[in-house]
């Protein structure tokens, strides 16, 4: 399904919380136009019980005529994957972002993705999900109720400087999206301070170095975050 705008997108991708998909992502990708919007969502099913798409689609706001059908197996469903070169530099980013300041944030984001401002994106991601799913006390989600997780996958580069300054904008989005109560993703592109690390675990810090002094006294896993000391 296409969409005109991303708050439209992301708004549809929340209304499909409501179970009638078992999942869901938007994909946000350049265009000849600046960018395009789409939502692919996942009906799981066993013939000879068919879904009803009529009924999967009632209420949404995509782009009338623009929706498709497409049945796969399991296994081809499972097996999909995007190209991936691992000589190639990707130096992405993910943010959860409060879900009522997400449309807002991708939208100004959005004219920025170039090369000579943020660095240059090929995709972005865009998972929409309630805070109460989340039941781990480590992982650091915004304090609204919804949240939206936003991955900057960012274009394929060997220049240095072009890798560098995708990093200076992974930095830039992440305060941005920082001052607004969002999170980090932590597996990404983004150099943090031990300050950053005590700001995104804010009041389990004292948990996290407690159990790391326990179970890691010699500092073997996860050394990059610099919790020791």
């Amino acid at each position: 399904m296409q969409y005109a705008e991303p708050a439209a997108l992301l708004a549809d991708q929340l209304v499909l919380q409501d179970g009638r998909f078992d999942g869901a992502v938007a994909l946000i990708l350049p265009s000849a136009e600046g960018w395009s919007y789409s939502l692919q969502a996942i009906r799981h099913f066993a013939p000879p019980d068919l879904p009803d798409d009529a009924a999967l689609m009632t209420g949404l706001h995509h782009l009338v005529g623009s929706e498709q059908s497409h049945d796969v197996s399991y296994r081809e469903h499972a097996d999909a994957r995007a190209p991936f070169d691992p000589m190639q530099s990707h130096a992405d980013l993910g943010l959860l972002i409060p879900g009522p300041q997400a449309a807002r944030f991708i939208g100004n984001a959005l004219p920025r993705l170039t090369a000579s401002d943020l660095g240059s994106a090929k995709a972005m991601r865009v998972f929409s999900w309630n805070r109460s799913v989340f039941k781990r006390a480590l992982f650091r989600v915004p304090q609204a109720e919804t949240c939206v997780y936003v991955a900057f996958i960012r274009a394929e580069t060997a220049d240095p400087d072009v890798v560098h300054r995708m990093l200076e904008g992974n930095r830039t989005l992440f305060e941005e999206n920082r001052r607004l109560g969002g999170a980090l993703y932590p597996f990404c592109a983004l150099e943090l301070t031990r300050d950053d690390w005590k700001h995104h675990y804010h009041e389990v810090w004292p948990r996290l170095i407690d159990a790391k002094h326990r179970y890691d006294p010699g500092n073997v896993f996860a050394s990059g975050p610099n919790l020791r000391g």
